[in-house]
């Protein structure tokens, strides 16, 4: 049968046993050439499904045959990068049942050492768990995934890569808090990770938290060195927002009307003001240096 014939075939009788067929062909790479036209693997199951006569069957079809496909999926044993490339892609897009425990095996094999996954793989992969927790559940005591899956964002926290992913998706489970002095500490020394978080509290659900961002600035000036704050400064002026170092507070101007206020806690006002006045007087000179090159 040609290949136009099996797509057709797909299309007009979408069985579980095709599904799994053109699964096959997909993840050894046969349907390259659809998958770079429309993008990604995903972009590909998608227009299947949505050019079928019956989409409803189809999708049930396809869920099955994809979920059967992960749980072979043997994560020790040697794929070549397409294949791995192509089933966490469909693992990150559709969360196959299977999916989750092949993503975190994955990714704790990569902390043992015992596999060098590809980062980029990495990435997806844990992409792919956060799409099966997007928020805390309301049995997280209980549910021994959802503990495994913190556990293993904890893990990452060590991991120079990964690090700042882990932040984020700790931080939107509400499983750790900025408040936490040591956890904040953690951040703070390692660029990657702050920049992680200042982009949580100023992206939505946050949406520019003055609490948020006023325990990163504190975690900052405990931290006994001025990097983490003018780290700190340069990743809050990224955002395009006038930012203002006034005397015992930062101000920050997102948007027409709205004042984002970040205060130091009282006992680290005046370490405030001498790093203020350390970055403001820095700034000033970079700015002549600028003129001067500039004449």
């Amino acid at each position: 049968m040609t290949e136009h014939a099996e797509q057709n075939l797909l299309l007009e009788q979408p069985t579980v046993q095709l599904w799994h067929d053109e699964l096959r062909l997909l993840l050894c790479g046969k349907r390259d050439y659809l998958v770079r036209h429309l993008g990604s693997a995903e972009e590909y199951v998608e227009r299947q499904l949505r050019d079928s006569l019956d989409p409803e069957d189809a999708d049930s079809a396809f869920g099955a045959a994809l979920n059967a496909e992960v749980t072979a999926w043997q994560v020790g044993r040697r794929r070549t990068p397409y294949y791995l490339k192509s089933i966490l892609q469909l693992i990150c897009a559709f969360t196959p049942p299977a999916g989750f425990a092949k993503a975190i095996e994955m990714i704790e094999r990569r902390l043992d050492g015992l596999e060098e996954f590809d980062t980029e793989l990495c990435f997806v992969a844990v992409a792919a768990l956060a799409r099966y927790y997007r928020t805390t559940p309301p049995n997280a005591q209980t549910d021994a995934a959802f503990g495994n899956y913190v556990n293993l964002l904890d893990r990452l926290l060590s991991d120079i890569e990964l690090a700042p992913m882990a932040v984020r998706y700790l931080l939107e489970l509400g499983a750790v808090k900025l408040s936490d002095r040591k956890f904040a500490a953690s951040i703070v020394s390692d660029d990657a990770k702050l920049s992680a978080a200042v982009e949580y509290a100023v992206r939505p659900p946050a949406a520019w938290s003055g609490y948020h961002l006023s325990a990163l600035l504190n975690a900052c000036l405990r931290y006994g060195d001025k990097r983490p704050f003018e780290q700190y400064f340069k990743n809050l002026e990224g955002y395009n927002a006038p930012v203002i170092l006034e005397e015992d507070h930062i101000l920050v101007v997102p948007a027409d009307g709205q004042k984002v206020f970040i205060r130091p806690d009282r006992d680290l006002c005046d370490l405030y003001a001498t790093l203020k006045w350390d970055l403001t007087y820095e700034l000033g000179l970079k700015r002549l240096e600028d003129l001067y090159a500039a004449a």
